[in-house]
């Protein structure tokens, strides 16, 4: 009688991409989980600004450079996800991986 191999463990699927090391799959993980640490702060920013006391003219510039500073960090990170997929891209095509 032969026998089969022993099953291996049933794992999810993310897992398994994980431990192969596709730099593609981490790279596309990680930069939301970085990206909404900022937000999530000036989300917490405009929140304050907008229940203070002040005046409606300061709340006005502070909400205004509040919004910016989405602006410009959608913009870093976006930039920086695209940059490290093109270099992740074309180092497996230089070393035909």
């Amino acid at each position: 009688m032969v026998q089969s191999p022993p099953a291996s463990p049933r794992r999810f699927l993310l897992v398994e991409i994980w431990e192969e090391n596709r730099e593609i799959f981490k790279t596309l993980i990680t930069h939301p989980l970085l990206f909404s640490i900022p937000i999530a702060s000036l989300l917490l920013f405009d929140l304050i600004i907008r229940r203070s006391a002040l005046e409606e003219a300061e709340k006005h510039l502070l909400l205004r450079i509040d919004l910016y500073g989405v602006a410009l960090i959608l913009v870093i990170f976006t930039g920086s996800l695209i940059i490290e997929i093109l270099v992740l891209v074309s180092w497996k095509v230089k070393h035909g991986k």
